[in-house]
């Protein structure tokens, strides 16, 4: 399952598999789950998926933000911060 899951007062929306959140539950949060990630992002500002964020390792710049709006989401307790790991990976090929 996915949720997606508004994270403050503005509206800004993430698309997350619903495992990742702290607790794993989307209704913790108030967060809509969806079957699939394709629903989901129809929602979303921001997706954080499995290898989601792995072209941030491509430019410190980058990764410099893609980390701070991750670690923002950990820590306020919205996920888990040993799956969000998960969206820094490259896949193998």
């Amino acid at each position: 399952m996915w949720a997606l899951l508004s994270v403050d007062e503005k509206g800004w929306s993430v698309a997350l598999p619903e495992s990742w959140l702290k607790g794993g539950e989307a209704s913790r949060f108030n967060a809509t789950t969806f079957a699939t990630l394709e629903e989901a992002k129809k929602g979303a500002d921001f997706v954080l998926a499995p290898g989601s964020h792995a072209e941030c390792l491509d430019n410190l710049d980058h990764l410099h933000g893609c980390v701070n709006d991750v670690y923002s989401m950990f820590d306020e307790g919205y996920i888990d911060g040993q799956k969000v790991l998960l969206a820094f990976r490259k896949e193998k090929t």
